[in-house]
């Protein structure tokens, strides 16, 4: 008799556990929901154009899943715009400071400042990534069998992003860091055949800082704001991996009253030569021509690592390698170029 009464009062406690669960996961899910909903309306009212079909809710007991089906989002002024058919939002429902993102279907970004994607999008086959919030706000996204406009495949891209929870008093302090990876790029055409087009990997760690930008006004508004604030862009590190030659650099980038980049970097550069045979052997420079890439880099190699270093320069919308002008680069914001001066002379070489 006493067996059975705590058999059926166990029992009954499980059973208000699961209910009062079950209770609590369905809040969170409609808690979930509504937030996204008003998210978007905010977004909306600032300028973006976000648009969905539904919003379907799974993941009982441990977790609360959101797929947004035939969703997207465009920023203001359609600079950039991210879709897919089926992207899901995870979260345990006991930890609302972090959230797990992966896609169900392809994911399509374009975007202004890369030419072609309005034509051709970036699309990525599968998307996975995280939000957390601990110290600042961190995001973490991975894109595979990422294909593009012409021609451009990679088989993987990183990007993290880590922002302060408050924007900064000291305009100097950092308000954003990133990094970027691409690993396994494909390029077809941008070196002529037989050299191979394909890139090993290429990493970017950089940090920006400078007043927030504010919230609301254009992308040309809102970087004039940062530019006059003494904004910049602190790149710790430049990598690149292609065949036997290896590229790594730092600088520093900001833009000019002409929303132009203005940089400085320093270039290190290793497998020179053995690059140049490769190209030797390709047909595409003679054994004179090799054996004087040779010698410069020889004469231009320090420290007794064997690598190349050289600066580099973007000054009043002229791109420097060395002393040598190589071309005009146009504004950062898609536009007529306001200042459009011809090739000038060399920027001072930094001490």
């Amino acid at each position: 008799m006493i067996r059975n009464r705590l058999i059926r009062t166990v029992a009954g406690g499980l059973l208000l556990l699961t209910a009062a669960w079950t209770g609590w996961w369905f809040y969170v899910v409609h808690a979930a929901i509504g937030g996204f909903r008003d998210w978007a309306a905010d977004r909306r009212a600032e300028g973006w154009d976000i648009g969905f079909a539904r919003i379907e809710s799974g993941g009982y007991p441990l977790t609360v899943r959101l797929t947004v089906h035939h969703g997207g989002i465009s920023a203001p002024g359609r600079l950039w715009s991210v879709a897919s058919d089926a992207l899901a939002i995870s979260l345990r429902p006991w930890r609302f400071d972090r959230y797990r993102l992966e896609s169900r279907a392809a994911v399509e970004f374009t975007s202004g400042a890369l030419r072609g994607s309005r034509e051709t999008p970036l699309t990525a086959q599968r998307l996975s990534g995280y939000y957390r919030r601990d110290d600042r706000h961190r995001l973490v996204l991975k894109a595979a069998q990422v294909t593009g406009p012409s021609g451009f495949a990679a088989e993987r891209i990183g990007i993290s992003i880590a922002r302060p929870i408050e924007a900064p008093q000291d305009t100097r302090a950092p308000i954003l860091t990133l990094r970027a990876e691409v690993v396994g790029a494909a390029l077809p055409g941008l070196l002529p055949p037989p050299l191979a087009s394909r890139f090993g990997a290429a990493t970017l760690d950089a940090t920006v800082s400078g007043p927030e930008p504010p919230g609301e006004g254009s992308m040309l508004t809102r970087l004039e704001a940062w530019r006059q604030g003494g904004g910049k862009i602190d790149v710790s590190e430049l990598a690149m991996i292609w065949e036997e030659l290896t590229l790594r650099g730092d600088g520093t980038v900001t833009v000019d009253e002409a929303m132009r980049p203005l940089a400085a970097f320093t270039i290190r550069v290793s497998g020179l030569e053995a690059a140049a045979r490769r190209a030797e052997a390709a047909g595409l420079i003679d054994g004179s021509t090799r054996r004087s890439i040779e010698l410069g880099g020889g004469l231009l190699s320090g420290g007794g690592d064997g690598r190349v270093r050289f600066p580099v320069a973007i000054q009043d919308g002229v791109f420097y390698l060395g002393p040598a002008a190589m071309g005009k680069v146009g504004p950062i914001v898609p536009g007529d170029d306001p200042a459009a001066p011809a090739v000038g002379p060399p920027p001072p070489t930094a001490g």
